[in-house]
């Protein structure tokens, strides 16, 4: 198996979903657009599903400072953490594969 550790200096997507009750739906909303709105130098980018009408989705776009073996931010935990308070979060991290840093010839 390949190792899939980023390494440092590795772009990263960190996808934070939350499935809200039509209860939870309006503050979840608002606490990701306060975390939308600070400041940090991550690009953070809030959606809401277009088939699941209280599903709030946000993405995250950072770069690796020190190798981690899940890939998530701090920032993306504590978001992630945040959310639990709304409804069911799901978190993960993804890796863009056409960075030089995380290219793989041939992953299994």
């Amino acid at each position: 198996m390949t190792d899939t550790t980023p390494s440092a200096g590795s772009p990263i997507v960190e996808i934070v979903r939350v499935r809200c009750t039509a209860a939870t739906f309006r503050d979840a909303e608002a606490s990701l657009r306060a975390l939308c709105a600070a400041p940090g130098g991550h690009a953070i980018r809030l959606l809401r599903s277009a088939s699941a009408p209280h599903d709030l989705g946000l993405h995250l776009r950072s770069t690796v400072h020190a190798p981690h073996p899940i890939g998530a931010s701090p920032l993306g935990l504590r978001i992630a953490a945040s959310l639990r308070d709304f409804g069911s979060v799901s978190h993960s991290v993804w890796l863009d594969i056409a960075h030089p840093s995380t290219r793989q010839e041939n992953p299994t």
